[in-house]
């Protein structure tokens, strides 16, 4: 599983960027890569495997942690049942 959140730095959403990934490292046995990458234009997305989980450009809010780490076990959870 790769991880990318993509944050505007020019806002400075650096600090929650790197708070959310703190918390994903709790996984860091199930996660392959976790990507922070600077952007511009107010973005916040998380990504897992290139697909967009959250957008704060579409909710207009940054994501509640608790929530992007219950999809990141709903995801765990569903690859070792695959497996």
């Amino acid at each position: 599983m790769r991880i990318s959140i993509e944050y505007c730095a020019i806002w400075n959403y650096e600090p929650k960027a790197v708070g959310l990934a703190e918390k994903l490292l709790k996984f860091k046995n199930k996660i392959l890569s976790l990507e922070l990458i600077p952007g511009n234009k107010g973005v916040f997305e998380v990504k897992i495997d290139g697909e967009k989980i959250y957008s704060k450009k579409q909710t207009g809010e940054f994501p509640v942690p608790d929530d992007i780490l219950q999809i990141v076990r709903k995801r765990i959870k569903k690859q070792s049942e695959e497996n």
